[in-house]
């Protein structure tokens, strides 16, 4: 997401005087990010007609020195956290643009108000608020909810009846699982070497995967290994079960 804004024309004024006061006249995108930190540890939220609050005819910010790239994420975070928004939400940039104009306004009332005080006596002031904020307040860790995706997830809940073979009576041979018939459906395949133990669990998942119409997912593992040259023999089964290898071709 780019984040490109331009700021008030009066707070354009204002971003020359403080950032001379405070780094140079180079520095201006240092005062943005000092606005915006500012203004949101006021508390101050934004409501979505509040974010035309300010005009954008002055200080320009492009995305690329607004903040510096290691950064940017971080203080999308801030705004997300703050809004309990999804870093997709369509308003980060006006809540951004929003914040920096509202924060220049404060930042530069308090050198107004009093021609003593430095920009030392402002650092001073806010770092130890802000570690006292740290220290003394719970600080909400909860997850943001994504409200712009929705996943719906499909689940298989009839029973599962696979034909596993017949009897010396030629009758088909069935296995009932996702069932209230069973408690639980544990299944565990023995045999010595050779007998065909991979073999029938390749077919067991598959008749899972045709039966469910393959709403069932699996991870199927192979603690021996799996050579390259095996996905050409497992293809039929990959296919099968629309199962993508995670093997290199």
């Amino acid at each position: 997401m780019l984040i490109n804004i331009k700021t008030s024309k009066e707070n354009q004024d204002r971003i020359i005087k403080l950032s001379q006061k405070f780094l140079g006249a180079k520095e201006r995108n240092i005062i943005a990010r000092i606005a915006l930190g500012f203004s949101l540890q006021t508390g101050k939220k934004f409501t979505q007609q509040e974010l035309s609050t300010y005009s954008s005819d002055g200080q320009e910010y492009k995305d690329a020195n607004l903040f510096k790239p290691e950064y940017k994420t971080l203080f999308i975070a801030l705004v997300c956290q703050y809004y309990g928004i999804s870093k997709d939400d369509e308003n980060i940039s006006r809540y951004i643009k929003t914040h920096i104009d509202h924060g220049v306004e404060m930042i530069y009332q308090l050198f107004e108000a009093d021609d003593k005080y430095t920009i030392i006596d402002f650092l001073k002031d806010y770092l130890e608020k802000g570690i006292s904020f740290l220290e003394e307040n719970k600080i909400n860790l909860e997850y943001v909810k994504n409200s712009n995706q929705e996943v719906s997830k499909d689940y298989f809940t009839a029973d599962l009846k696979l034909l596993l073979g017949k009897t010396q009576q030629e009758k088909d041979i069935y296995l009932h699982l996702n069932s209230s018939k069973y408690n639980n459906a544990h299944i565990a395949v023995a045999g010595s070497t050779g007998t065909g133990k991979t073999r029938f669990a390749f077919h067991l998942l598959s008749e899972i995967s045709k039966v469910s119409n393959h709403k069932v997912n699996f991870i199927y593992l192979d603690f021996k290994g799996v050579k390259g040259e095996d996905i050409n023999r497992f293809e039929p089964f990959f296919n099968a079960t629309k199962t993508p290898s995670l093997l290199p071709a």
